[in-house]
This record gives structure tokens, C-alpha cells and sequence, in this order.
């Protein structure tokens, strides 16, 4: 079976979040050959933004923090709470640099075992067909989903499943468009990965 996963995926394994196990046993019965991980290329540095995004947001923190770091610093009563903040910028300058190494373990990783979609030019037109549609909100989402749609159509219908926690990938029209090319489409990787469970058996 096919198994196609987007940024999301990735960003799981990165961060460890909540359902990162899965994500993590999904991986390994493809590089068992179960089934063939297929993720669109375009998902990698799109993950990489995502990523960056946050760790901007972080940094915008840090700014705060150093601006009321100074202020504190002109109060005797309360420069004893100099070294706590500077404790915390540490830290999360510490966290940024590791999550942008593991996001990078995490890639090279999946680049081993998934095959990646290209973007070319039918996937691009179809990308520009669903957003003509409007099904969906983010221009990004339309190019992982053609990417989903147009793969699936060329290989012959083959079963297959698109794995991804993205609300945007929720709708009826979405999975109807899925479901016309032999492709289940679900929202969660537990469920994903008992789904791919059922199927080894």
C-alpha cells in the first residue's frame, strides 16, 4: 500500500509531539517494505518554514524578555530576577538550535525510505484547478493535496492512504476527490497506523 503523509508528519517526529510514536512505527514498517512511504517533496521545506515560523515566535519572546531583563536591571528591588530570565533565554535559544537539528535527522531519515513527489507541471495545474475551487484555505494545502491526487492517478489506483492531521484535508469534497482515486484519507496517525496495522496482517 501506498502511504502518503505531508508536513505535518514530519513536524510530529520533530518535535515528538502526541502522536509521534505512531508516526515513528508507521516509518518503520515501510522501511520494512509493509508499504511505500510517499510524501511530496515540497512538504520538506515547507515543514522547514513552518518550523522557522515558530521558532520566530520565540525569538520575539526572548526580545521581550531582554527589554524587561533592562528594566529590571535599573531596580535593586528586583535584580535578583536578572539571572532567572537570562536562564530562560538559554534555554529557548538552546530549543530552537536542537529542533532545527532534529528537523534535519528527521529528513534525512525519511528521504532514505520515502519516495518523493516531484512538483511538475500536471501537479501544479491541479494544485491551480482546487484552488480555483476554493476548497480549501492555504495555497500550500492545494499543492500537497494535487500532489496526493495526481501520483495516485498515475499509479493505476493503486491502494493507498493519505495520512495527515490538517483540518483543511477534513472536508467531504476532499475526501470524495481522494476516494475517486482509491485513496482513504485519515486525519490522525494512530488511526493511520492501526489502519496500515490491519492491512500488514
Amino acid at each position: 500500500m501506498r502511504v502518503y503523509v505531508e508536513s505535518n508528519f514530519i513536524l510530529e517526529l520533530t518535535l515528538a509531539q502526541r502522536q509521534h510514536r505512531s508516526c515513528e512505527t508507521i516509518l518503520e514498517l515501510c522501511a520494512a517494505g509493509s508499504h511505500h512511504l510517499m510524501i511530496p517533496a515540497f512538504c520538506i521545506p515547507e515543514s522547514y518554514h513552518a518550523l522557522v515560523g515558530k521558532l520566530n515566535s520565540r525569538s520575539r519572546v526572548q526580545q521581550d524578555l531582554l527589554i524587561q531583563r533592562n528594566e529590571l536591571l535599573r531596580t535593586l528591588y528586583h535584580s535578583n530576577l536578572v539571572s532567572t530570565i537570562d536562564e530562560a533565554n538559554i534555554l529557548l535559544s538552546q530549543s530552537a538550535d536542537a529542533e532545527i537539528q532534529q528537523l534535519l535527522a528527521v529528513v534525512e531519515k525519511i528521504a532514505q525510505i520515502a519516495v518523493l513527489i516531484p512538483l511538475d507541471k500536471e501537479i501544479m495545474q491541479t494544485a491551480g484547478q482546487l484552488h480555483g475551487a476554493g476548497s480549501i484555505g492555504r495555497y500550500f494545502d492545494y499543492v500537497v493535496l494535487a500532489s496526493v491526487l495526481v501520483e495516485t492517478r498515475r499509479s493505476n489506483l493503486e491502494t493507498s492512504c493519505f495520512l495527515n492531521t490538517d483540518r483543511e484535508f477534513s472536508s467531504p469534497e476532499i475526501s470524495a476527490a481522494l476516494h475517486d482515486v482509491g485513496s482513504k484519507i485519515l486525519a490522525n496517525f494512530d488511526h493511520g497506523l492501526a489502519y496500515l496495522t490491519s492491512q500488514s496482517q
